[in-house]
């Protein structure tokens, strides 16, 4: 669950529990900390902490703004040219030179032991005029990660024009030294607290928000990305990760309209069928009870079916996602197109979806192929015996 949260601290105590009871009902078992600790034990949430941003104004770890308004040469540089008193350069924050990297372990090390899980929500665009850093020892230091000539100009005012590819890779890569960095820190101090990252999908979310899952995942123990099914992006993303546990996210925002939540069950089981390792809501609040009973049909079948949804940590330390999935192995026909069926494999077993995502009921024929003697196939949720060509009105 990651609510909007910031209503919830104006909350009386009564109203609080009302809420996370609800969510809790509902299937949620993570939220923020802002829920507090006594509420969260009660409802049997698992709590998560957060890690500033570092390259965004004014998120950075406790002392480091009375770090940065000693030591100038800590500070990041726009392309616009202003020097930012409240960012860091991201070269300069992981050098030798950095005295404030002392108290940033001291803070990572004691979050990592209060806390089961540490997100790090790295949303910072690389292009824009107020983007960072192109400070001298950062052009230095991307004159040697794109391999450019001794001779080649490059510079604040011709960067994004003249090297617009290889200034985006070298910032999402020295993004992800610093979630390294982080991950680094946190393991030390608690092998056992989950460090997650929170993007979008794989694709122009590079440029978008200084985030390549090449590079990216490889710092973290948990990616989760969003929002809504751009497949490709999704698919993208999988082949970027590395098989790292992966939770798709859905934004259910009342805006200037309302969410569908008509569409909520379909909305989630996509969410969970594509990722493979949950699913992840942010949403303020004004959703009705189909938004909850999606919620709860989701969270019922990842518990159900828990050996599809589950990862592993191998011998290395590193989290890998038992996701797999092969729609080849089910044929749709009827009103039926491939597109509205998933299939899951854990060993020799399936877990197939079914959707329409359409307004009217339609008629499927779904055939389950390399089907050998001993199969049988059950509704996951009546239990209710079907063929191995089954009919179905969805």
């Amino acid at each position: 669950c990651s609510s909007f949260y910031r209503p919830f601290g104006r909350l009386n105590a009564g109203e609080q529990d009302v809420i996370a009871s609800t969510w809790r009902q509902a299937g949620f078992n993570r939220a923020g900390s802002i829920m507090s600790e006594e509420l969260r034990e009660r409802y049997g949430f698992s709590a998560r902490g957060h890690i500033p941003l570092i390259t965004a104004p004014g998120s950075v770890f406790p002392g480091g703004m009375e770090y940065l308004a000693e030591h100038s040469e800590a500070r990041a540089l726009t392309f616009e040219g202003k020097s930012k008193d409240s960012v860091f350069c991201p070269t300069y924050f992981l050098s030798e030179e950095n005295g404030h990297l002392t108290e940033v372990r001291e803070w990572l090390t004691k979050e990592a032991k209060h806390y089961p899980h540490l997100d790090w929500d790295y949303e910072v665009p690389v292009l824009r005029d107020g983007s960072l850093c192109v400070c001298e020892r950062c052009l230095k230091l991307f004159r040697a990660h794109a391999k450019l000539p001794a001779d080649a100009e490059v510079s604040r005012e011709n960067i994004r024009k003249a090297y617009r590819a290889q200034w985006v890779d070298f910032r999402c890569s020295e993004n992800a030294r610093i979630g390294a960095f982080f991950r680094t820190v946190i393991k030390q101090a608690n092998p056992d607290c989950l460090f997650s990252i929170y993007s979008g999908y794989q694709g122009k979310t590079d440029e978008k928000y200084g985030v390549d899952w090449r590079y990216m995942a490889q710092s973290s123990d948990l990616v989760w990305a969003g929002y809504g099914r751009p497949v490709k992006g999704i698919a993208d993303t999988h082949a970027a990760i590395d098989k790292r546990p992966f939770i798709a996210g859905t934004l259910a925002w009342y805006g200037s309209r309302p969410w569908p939540n008509g569409g909520a069950q379909t909305t989630f089981f996509r969410r969970l069928s594509d990722g493979g390792s949950g699913i992840m809501a942010y949403f303020n609040w004004i959703v009705d009870g189909r938004f909850y009973q999606a919620i709860s049909r989701v969270a019922s079948i990842a518990a159900d079916f828990e050996p599809f949804f589950r990862w592993d940590i191998d011998e290395q330390g590193i989290y890998r996602s038992r996701y797999q999935r092969d729609d080849s192995l089910v044929r749709v026909g009827g009103e039926g197109k491939p597109e509205d069926v998933t299939v899951l494999v854990s060993g020799t077993d399936r877990l197939v979806f079914v959707f329409n995502e359409s307004k009217t009921a339609r008629d499927f024929q779904v055939e389950q192929l390399s089907w050998v003697e001993g199969m049988a196939c059950l509704n996951a949720e009546t239990k209710e015996p079907l063929a191995q060509i089954s009919k179905l009105t969805i």
